[in-house]
């Protein structure tokens, strides 16, 4: 069974929202100004805690997530 944890920021300028699930660890982000979605494969949910824990969400994933983590094609 799948546990999904949803999170929903008013704190950034880039990120909307955010969907983790626990079983595939998988972490999808829209962002606010392409309103696009990326999904990022092998994200561990200590990294997500930290996303939604951070003072600005948007330097947070640039230096934690963007370049740790492949997006799904």
């Amino acid at each position: 069974m799948s546990n999904k944890h949803i999170f929903t920021t008013e704190r950034s300028t880039s990120i909307a929202h955010t969907d983790f699930d626990d079983a595939s660890n998988t972490l999808k982000i829209k962002f606010r100004t392409s309103n696009k979605e990326h999904e990022y494969q092998n994200c561990s949910k200590e990294i997500y805690e930290g996303l939604k824990a951070a003072a600005s969400p948007g330097g947070y994933f640039h230096r934690n997530i963007r370049s740790q983590f492949k997006v799904k094609p």
